[in-house]
């Protein structure tokens, strides 16, 4: 479904972002939602003419506003989201299927994370990414795709896991080598300690 929806022109400006496109480059978990962003207006006529007209009895509108479009296709959930931020590095694009790269989910992740908290998904993807990325630069690649001076926001909500419910860590499905939900919370605390460390205790 994701290549034939970004093979129409509709879709040219949209690209794949959040836990799918990661999980397409690191492997770690499995990722069935598509999340379709794009820089620019959302036509919402035209994408839902095209979804009615292609998946015939198979989708359902979930939610519409002025800045996103979401469905279900078959049951899996699409969203079509306006984000008009910076792009920390140009779209990226393999076997036809166009997406941001790991800078930019990273900064994704952190602002989901500071904006809920909730989902046991966004910091299980941060601690894969800290395997290849470090603090420092995620915190960069915030700073530059949303022009934001100060981190101290994001820092706090990193570390803090009170709202993540005990069901949303059982539904996170790792693929390979999983790690027990008190690894990821040390490892993600560890790393800002030593962001702290480096940075504040000079």
């Amino acid at each position: 479904m994701l290549k034939e929806l970004q093979e129409s022109d509709i879709f040219r400006d949209y690209f794949l972002v959040g836990g799918t496109s990661l999980a397409l480059q690191m492997g770690h978990r499995r990722s069935d939602d598509i999340d379709l962003f794009t820089q620019n207006e959302i036509d919402k006529e035209m994408i839902g003419a095209f979804l009615f007209d292609n998946y015939k009895g198979k989708v359902l509108v979930i939610n519409s506003q002025s800045i996103i479009y979401q469905v279900k296709i078959n049951d899996i959930k699409v969203d079509f989201v306006k984000h008009p931020y910076n792009l920390v590095e140009p779209v990226k694009e393999n076997d036809d299927i166009r997406y941001l790269g790991k800078k930019d989910i990273a900064a994704m992740k952190l602002r989901a994370i500071e904006n809920s908290g909730n989902r046991a998904k966004d910091f299980v993807d941060i601690y894969y990414l800290l395997k290849e990325i470090s603090l420092e630069n995620m915190f960069d690649y915030y700073r530059k795709k949303y022009s934001a001076a100060d981190i101290n926001s994001v820092k706090r909500s990193l570390g803090y896991f009170d709202d993540v419910p005990d069901e949303s860590w059982e539904e996170v499905r790792i693929i390979k080598n999983k790690p027990t939900v008190n690894k990821i919370k040390k490892t993600i605390i560890d790393k800002i300690i030593e962001y702290d460390k480096k940075y504040l205790y000079k």
